[in-house]
This record gives structure tokens, C-alpha cells and sequence, in this order.
């Protein structure tokens, strides 16, 4: 059975419909008005209610990547693919006419019974050229196509050599009371060449007749496209030499303002380039265009906006039909200006400001000037942004179930790559686009039913409302907890970090070529906890402290949780991400209808932050605003910052003398090491903990040196240093190490540290086994042996060590406890065999 759940949630109230747009009645065709409701058409939006705190869903156009070219660069003629796209066979139809098997040929004028309007001048005859156009004034017999502008009135849905005497294809042609079609099927290219077919259609009419909607009168169709050029225009085997021609021109020559080039097309493939540049053919395929090709009008110009929480989103409506340079101005009311065309604006403050977008055109041979949209918009950045909700979720409901666990996946996992050999791959090869891994853990929890009496057979069983996948993005189904979640993946696929159901972080470094566990910490983040035992392995030492010029990882990269347009909620505080004018951002985005999801990747890199501020339900979130889209409705993903840190001072590692392992860091004097990758909180506790030694075993009173120690300095984002601390051994010395074991409170949000190891007044001192982390966590450290990797020390929640023995055949038979009175023996087994 299925039943509704009805949950409620929250949405931003200001993303529900554009600031200033109001309904309006249906605009006649050929206005602006009419012009803006036929782009408004192509982006249809179905409102969907989702998680709370988050924005409305949009549901994506079903566009392809190509589309959104086309539709810019060609909305003049109000380009669009919203009508059925096929060619049909003539001779089904027995009302087609056809031109007689010929090369370069045309028919003789053509009477047609309705006005067409073209770029301002009716026609009412037209001549029906062979390769793959229609004239007006008179026939063309031109083979090799010249592109657009050109001197002569054409419409061409694709001009090139076309060659119909091999009788495999040909060209018809039906008039109508509103419209005339023209059809080239499965015709060959010269000379007399039928290895490869195109099959295209065009159609003309009054622009009232519905075949192709209300304001359009030109419309191309496509079927299965295969060459390009014939062998007259330097055609190698259908391809290359002069390209065809696909588009609509008035005939003015180069001088003209009246024309659209959809595009040239000289080669094989799909890629699609340019309205110029040369492009594949297959692009073309099963496509189809419509166009209004009947106005001479003005420039016009209008523009809304909306209020994006710390940011405006300004949108230009420009109705173009000349094809004129334009050049876009905008004074935002501010004193700032921009000439984007459709560009975000941050104001510093709340009020009323006046913005004025200046349009100014250029026309070749048509003359024009500029055109002005004065309005005034209120901008209140603190407004209630939030607004409850209730959404409907349909479950499927199971009944006498005994236990039951779930888990969420996603394939926008950014993987920061360490094999150079990887580096001139794709992002999808060398996983930088995003990878598959578990996301998150879900449980169900609700009472059991219990019988009387008891029963083995119906008791302990409980009625579960399935989980749903569709919705797991907003938890919408009641009971199912979410136990945890992966917040961070080491390169290797291993989960570095993890929050559980009460919001606790869990993080692990991984070690030793990224195989092997070096530190797992307990209630702290991966990027506020270090750990090395200075073991040295692949070009640096262990751990992710950084130690010399070692390979550093390329990103900063932070979990988004909903997002919608250019809003991206980060889980990162602001003092985390501050010092950072761009980003690198993606992910997919999904709709919901009645399937599961419908997603697509995108990834754009060096995106500029407009503005951002602190998330006003979960604090430790940020708000970014991008300057670029993601997507047009509602997405997830990731965001990276780069990371650019060149560290100067190599570190001196030393392999005669350790605390655990075989390495330690040798400082004679002092010594500092920047460590810009770890992420501090401000005025929170941190515990620096470490060995210290002057390689003197038998040293055992209370200070191995005079200003022995670390000395931790906490930096600003401009470099200056706000604070240090002294941090020195204290309590035993065991057999020659002592341990330092100090906190710090990190004063100031967007801090770097620095530490210097000071030998004091001993010549020489030696490190090891040095962690970072909250005062509040615990962490456990492990070092393993350089050459057979098992496991060599333990180190526990005191950064104390428990020390492993191995024989020569790897067994273990030694196991020593370091304590506050030395290392004592905790187990000792050998056992061997002797042959008689």
C-alpha cells in the first residue's frame, strides 16, 4: 500500500518567481513581450516543495549542452526545438512535386499562395535550388556554398553540392494555402556519389500556421546528415574543402544586418563550434529550428532581477532582430558599473537604488544608437529569507519486518590524484571530475510490536515506510535516522571523515604510499588534526604535516549540501573559507517527476565568490553566491579551493636515533615550518603533543635543556603574527625522551600556525612522533616498519608507546608498554623447533 507523509520543511521564499515579474496577458506576436514569453517557454518550471532551509527545485530543460549555444546566439529569430523533429519519406504523399534527377538545377519560379515575410518584404513566388536552398528573385545554381552575409536573398537549411543523377534520393516540394515544404531525401553529393546521404527539410509559411507555431515562418529538419562537400569544392571523400551553409540571408552582401548563420559544416562528428567556425555534421541530426525571420525592428531592451540573499541576479530580455554588435552597460545605482550581460551584482548595503542598463548597437549597414531601461530595485540583504512548507512524500509501507539498514551513494566524490602519470588524463580518467562512493549509513528506528502472550513468529516485528532514494537528498521519510555521513575520502577511496547522528566528526590519516592507517581521531575534524612520526616514505615524511618540499594536496575541498542556481550552501564555516575570491565548483543536478532522479555533471573552475555569508540555521555552513550557475534549478556537489603553498625549509630527518620507528626531525638552534593546510577554529582548545630528546639515555633529571621545546605562533590572513605559545617537556624522562604536552586557544577565525622547534640551550634535539589535535578529542597513532610495513609502535590517546617485536620469520614475540616509570614488558613468547 502506499500512504502520504506529510513533512515540513523550509524554503527561501525569494527564489519561488523573478523580483519584479508580474502575470500578464498573452503579448501579441512580434513584441518583446511575446518575444520573452517564447525563451520563457523553452525553460519550463515545475515548483516542487524540498528539504527544509534549502531553495525551491526547478525542474531542468531537457536541452542538450549544443541548445544553449544555439538558443543565444540565435534568439533574434526565436530559435527552438520544441516541435516534433522529423522528415518524412515523399513518396508517401502523393501530393509531392519533385525536381528531375540533376546536378546544380532548380525549378522554374514557383507560385506560392500566401505572403512570405522576409526580413520585411513579402514574397509570393520562390525558386527551389538543388543544393539544399530556396531563392526568391532568382535561381542559384552556386555548388560551392560562401557562408552568410552574402549578395543574394537565400534560405538554406543546408547549401552544398548537392547530386541526385545516381537515383538513390531526390528533392521534392508540396505548396499548401500556408505553407510551402521542401524536402532533399537521402541525396548524394557530387560527383554522382551515394556512399553517404543527407536527408533535410524546410519549411516556409504565413507565421500563423500551427505546423510551426504561432510567430515562427521558417523552420529546418533533419534527419540522418552524413557529408558536408563536394568533390568540386575540394572534397575529401564527402568532407573538408568548403563547408556548407546552414541559415537565412537578405541578400545584402557583406554590408548586411539582416542574416543568421547557424553555422558552417565540413566535417564528420558531432561538435558543434561555432555559427563560423567549422563543425561536424552529425551535430545536425535529428535536430530542427524555427526561426521569425519577418521583423525589422528596433533594438529593444528591458531587464529584472532578483534578490539572491547577499547578492542581485540581474536578467537582460534584448529583442535583436537586425543581428546588430550590441554592447551592454549597466550603472547598478552604487557608483559601480558592469558590461556583462547578465551579471550579479553584491550591494554593500540595505535601500533603494536606481539601475540603468544601456544599450548600444551597431548595425553594419543598419543604423542604430542605444536604448534605455531605467528601474528602481529595493535591495534588503537581513530580510526573512525562510518561509515553512509542507510537502506530501508517497512511501511504500512493509509490514512484520525484523531489521532493516540502507545506504546512499554519489558520484561527485572529487579525488585529488597523487600519480603524476595521471596528470594529462581527463578529469574522468584520473577521478578529479568526481568518483562513486557511500555517501551515507541510514538506520530505522520505531518501536517493536509486542505480543501477549509472546511470540516467536509475530512478535519483535515493526511496520516500515521504505526508504526513498528520490528524496533521500532532504531525509523526507519519517524514522529513517541517518547514523552517518562520509564527509571526506582519501585518494585511495579510504573515509578520512565522517559525522555521526549527533553531529560528531570522526577523522583518519592514511599513510605509508595512502594503505595504511597513521592516526584515527575521535570527536575532531581531518583538517584540525596532524600527526607524523617522521617516517620518510615516497619523497616525504609521514603524515600531513608539512615538512620541506614535499607534494602537497592541490585542494581545499568542502561537502555542499542543497544548492540552487548561483546559492551554494558550503559545510564550512566562513572563517574556513575566508581569503578566497574564487572557486572551483561541481556537481549534478537532479529533478524529481514521477521517476527516480534525472541528473547530469558539470564542473566549472576559477568561479568568482560575489558575496557570502554565514548559513542562518546551521552557522558553522556558508552561504557563497558564484558568480556562474552551476545549473539552472537545484543541484549537489563539491567545492574546491586551491591550495597554493611552495614550503622553502626541507626537513633534516635523522634514522639513527627515534622514539618509535627509525626517524626523527634533528634541529640544532631553530627551526620553523609553515602549516597552512590545517584549519583551526577560533577559541577553541588544541593540544600539541610530542617527544622531545638530546640523545642521552641516561639523562633523567627533570629538564633535558634550558628553552627546550615548540613554540607554536597563530598567524593572520595578512601574514602578521597575533599570538605564540611556548609549549616544553614536562614529567619523566624515559630512557632519554621526554614528552611535551601542552594546549593553545586558537585566538582568531582564518589563522595559519607556524611551529619552531627549538633545541635551547642542548646543541642538538631530536622530535618525534609529533600530533595536533582538539583538547576534546582523543587520537591513536601508529608507525609501521619501511620495509615490510607491519605494524612496528602503537600510540595511545597520551601519545605513549607500545612497542612490536618480530623474529625473522615475522612472527611476533616481544610486546613493550612505554609507561611514566619506562618501557616494561608486556609479553614475550619464542618458540622454535629443533630438528633431531
Amino acid at each position: 500500500m502506499k500512504r502520504p507523509n506529510p513533512i515540513k520543511i523550509l524554503w527561501i521564499l525569494l527564489l519561488l518567481l523573478p523580483f519584479g515579474v508580474q502575470a500578464q496577458n498573452q503579448p501579441a506576436p512580434g513584441t518583446s513581450d511575446y518575444r520573452k514569453m517564447q525563451e520563457a517557454a523553452k525553460n519550463p518550471v515545475v515548483q516542487s516543495a524540498i528539504q527544509k532551509n534549502y531553495p525551491t527545485l526547478q525542474k531542468e530543460a531537457t536541452e542538450s549542452p549544443d541548445k544553449t549555444d544555439q538558443t543565444s546566439r540565435f534568439a533574434q529569430f526565436n530559435v527552438g526545438q520544441s516541435f516534433s523533429c522529423s522528415v518524412e519519406n515523399p513518396l508517401l504523399d502523393p501530393s509531392f512535386s519533385y525536381l528531375p534527377a540533376n546536378d546544380d538545377s532548380s525549378t522554374s519560379v514557383i507560385n506560392i499562395p500566401f505572403n512570405f515575410n522576409f526580413f520585411g518584404t513579402n514574397y509570393n513566388q520562390v525558386y527551389i535550388n538543388n543544393n539544399g536552398n530556396i531563392t526568391f528573385d532568382e535561381l542559384d545554381s552556386t555548388y560551392s556554398s560562401t557562408g552568410f552575409p552574402s549578395p543574394r536573398d537565400m534560405i538554406a537549411p543546408f547549401w552544398a553540392d548537392v547530386d541526385t543523377r545516381n537515383n538513390t534520393g531526390y528533392v521534392a516540394y508540396k505548396v499548401e494555402a500556408t505553407r510551402l515544404t521542401v524536402i532533399w531525401y537521402n541525396v548524394g553529393y557530387f560527383r554522382m556519389k551515394s556512399d553517404k546521404r543527407n536527408t533535410f527539410k524546410l519549411v516556409i509559411s504565413d507565421g500563423a500556421d500551427p505546423y510551426l507555431g504561432a510567430g515562427n515562418n521558417v523552420a529546418f529538419y533533419y534527419g540522418d546528415m552524413q557529408w558536408t562537400t563536394g568533390d568540386a569544392s575540394s572534397s575529401d571523400n564527402g568532407f573538408y574543402g568548403i563547408p556548407a551553409t546552414v541559415g537565412l540571408n537578405n541578400g545584402q552582401g557583406s554590408g548586411s544586418c539582416y542574416y543568421s548563420q547557424l553555422g558552417r559544416f565540413g566535417k564528420p562528428g558531432s561538435e558543434y563550434i561555432s555559427s563560423t567556425d567549422i563543425s561536424g555534421v552529425s551535430y545536425l541530426d535529428y535536430k530542427c529550428f524555427t526561426f521569425d525571420a519577418s521583423t525589422l525592428e528596433d533594438v529593444e531592451a528591458d531587464f529584472d532581477w532578483q534578490n539572491l540573499i547577499c547578492a542581485v541576479d540581474f536578467t537582460k530580455y534584448i529583442s535583436n532582430p537586425q543581428n546588430c554588435n550590441v554592447i551592454h552597460q549597466w550603472d547598478f545605482g552604487d557608483g559601480t558599473t558592469s558590461q556583462e550581460e547578465a551579471p550579479l551584482h553584491s550591494y554593500a548595503s540595505a535601500g533603494t537604488y536606481t539601475v540603468k542598463l544601456n544599450v548600444y548597437y551597431q548595425c553594419a549597414a543598419c543604423q542604430g544608437n542605444f536604448t534605455t531601461v531605467t528601474k528602481q530595485i529595493t535591495v534588503d540583504p537581513d530580510e526573512d529569507l525562510f518561509k515553512d512548507t509542507v510537502i506530501q512524500v508517497p512511501t511504500q509501507v512493509k509490514s512484520r519486518v525484523i531489521s532493516t539498514t540502507t545506504a546512499t551513494f554519489s558520484d561527485t566524490w572529487p579525488l585529488q590524484y597523487e600519480a603524476s602519470g595521471l596528470n594529462d588524463k581527463s578529469g574522468y580518467e584520473n577521478g578529479s571530475e568526481g568518483v562513486w562512493r557511500k555517501e551515507a549509513d541510514y538506520v530505522y528506528k520505531v518501536d517493536r510490536d509486542q505480543t501477549n502472550p509472546p511470540s516467536l513468529r509475530d512478535g519483535g516485528t515493526f511496520e516500515m515506510d521504505q526508504f526513498s532514494w528520490e528524496y533521500a537528498a532532504i531525509d523526507a521519510v519519517p524514522d529513517w535516522i541517518k547514523l552517518n555521513t562520509m564527509t571526506a575520502y582519501s585518494p585511495y577511496s579510504y573515509d578520512i571523515e565522517n559525522e555521526n547522528v549527533l553531529g560528531i566528526h570522526n577523522a583518519a590519516l592514511y599513510d605509508y604510499g595512502g594503505h595504511l592507517p597513521s592516526a584515527n581521531g575521535v570527536n575532531m575534524r581531518y583538517n584540525e588534526m596532524a600527526y607524523t612520526g617522521f617516517e620518510y616514505l615516497t619523497g616525504k615524511a609521514s603524515g600531513n604535516w608539512v615538512f620541506g618540499n614535499q607534494q602537497l594536496p592541490r585542494y581545499k575541498w568542502y561537502p555542499t549540501d542543497f544548492c540552487y542556481k548561483h546559492i551554494v550552501i558550503v559545510k564550512a564555516s566562513l572563517d574556513e573559507i575566508q581569503g578566497y575570491d574564487e572557486v572551483d565548483v561541481f556537481g549534478r543536478s537532479y529533478f524529481w517527476s514521477g521517476f527516480p532522479f534525472f541528473f547530469y555533471f558539470r564542473h566549472i573552475r576559477d568561479n568568482e565568490i560575489i558575496c557570502r555569508r554565514e548559513h542562518p540555521v546551521h552557522p558553522e555552513w556558508s552561504i557563497l553566491i558564484l558568480k556562474r550557475a552551476l545549473f539552472e534549478g537545484a543541484w549537489r556537489g563539491h567545492v574546491m579551493f586551491r591550495n597554493d603553498i611552495q614550503p622553502v625549509v626541507n626537513a633534516n630527518l635523522d634514522n639513527n636515533i627515534a622514539h618509535s620507528g627509525s626517524k626523527s626531525l634533528k634541529i640544532s638552534g631553530e627551526e620553523t615550518f609553515e602549516q597552512k593546510l590545517l584549519v583551526l577554529d577560533s577559541a577553541k582548545k588544541y593540544q600539541v603533543s610530542a617527544w622531545v630528546s638530546v640523545n642521552d639515555k641516561h639523562k633523567t633529571v627533570p629538564i633535558l635543556a634550558q628553552n627546550i621545546g615548540i613554540e607554536v605562533k597563530i598567524k593572520d590572513k595578512d601574514d602578521l603574527q597575533v599570538a605564540s605559545f611556548m609549549l616544553k617537556p614536562k614529567g619523566n624522562i624515559i630512557e632519554g625522551w621526554q614528552r611535551i604536552d601542552s594546549a593553545f586557544v586558537c585566538p582568531i577565525p582564518n589563522s595559519s600556525i607556524e611551529l619552531t622547534f627549538k633545541s635551547g640551550s642542548a646543541p642538538t634535539a631530536w622530535f618525534d612522533d609529533l600530533r595536533l589535535f582538539p583538547s576534546e578529542g582523543n587520537m591513536t597513532s601508529y608507525v609501521y616498519n619501511l620495509t615490510d610495513y607491519r605494524l612496528q609502535a602503537t600510540l595511545d590517546e597520551e601519545n605513549y608507546a607500545s612497542y612490536f617485536y618480530y623474529d625473522s620469520e615475522g612472527n611476533l614475540y616481544l610486546t613493550k608498554k612505554e609507561t611514566e616509570e619506562g618501557v616494561k614488558t608486556i609479553t614475550e613468547n619464542v618458540s622454535y623447533l629443533v630438528e633431531h
